[in-house]
């Protein structure tokens, strides 16, 4: 079973290093299923080695799971802190050996977008969130007046007025929801009825005018490929 040591690792050959035990792992294919084959199964590492070639494990290819399993990690650069689900919350980033918030202010969809994806979510279902909606923080404030174009890869390599120089208080910190959209009741992930979640509800959209181009977007949210979708209106 994967676990903490199997993450430390992980996060090791990412060149992060766990120095306050905020790395975390998810398990059921957490931020969704991956494709092409299954390289390791059965993973045992220590938290000591230097890559998971060095861990216990069963050989190369050899596996008796299925996409279903895939394992996730976040190695503790970035977290949201005080959602109701994994995908949405305060957003905190890990700066100089501790945890701080961002202001809102600049934050829109673009910061949000880069958040979601240093995440592993998909860019695209992002949402930003202003005025504390999921609480104030606490400790330092790190970026305020952010300003991105969307596909950085770090919230930090963003234009911003510099790490904890800001004007606001946190009543002003920053959050995002990754997964505004979701299948639901579908037989496999990639089907289901469409739900999106606003202001802490799912709710559902009628298909009065719901066509073809609807529903491309719906699945770029999810990350899927534009074409070859089917839907049902009726």
């Amino acid at each position: 079973m994967f676990d903490i040591n199997d993450t430390t690792v992980v996060c090791r050959m990412l060149g992060y290093n766990d120095t306050d035990g905020s790395i975390k792992y998810y398990s059921s294919a957490h931020f969704g299923r991956g494709y092409g084959p299954i390289l390791l199964d059965d993973l045992d590492c220590s938290g000591e080695e230097d890559d998971v070639s060095q861990c216990n494990r069963a050989a190369w290819f050899k596996n008796n799971c299925d996409h279903g399993e895939d394992v996730s990690v976040n190695c503790g650069v970035v977290r949201l802190v005080n959602g109701n689900h994994p995908w949405e919350g305060r957003v905190e980033i890990y700066v100089n050996g501790s945890w701080g918030t961002i202001c809102d202010d600049g934050f829109g969809v673009e910061e949000a977008h880069v958040i979601c994806g240093m995440l592993g979510y998909s860019k695209a279902g992002s949402v930003p969130y202003s005025g504390a909606y999921f609480g104030s923080g606490y400790g330092p404030i790190v970026l305020d007046d952010l300003e991105c174009y969307g596909t950085e890869a770090n919230i930090t390599d963003c234009r911003s007025n510099g790490l904890f120089h800001h004007n606001c208080g946190h009543d002003e910190d920053a959050g995002v929801v990754c997964q505004a959209v979701r299948l639901v009741s579908g037989y496999y992930d990639w089907e289901g009825r469409v739900e999106v979640y606003h202001r802490g509800h799912w709710g559902t959209i009628c298909d009065d005018q719901f066509d073809r181009q609807d529903a491309q977007v719906i699945c770029s949210m999810l990350g899927y490929n534009r074409y070859g979708i089917q839907f049902d209106a009726q």
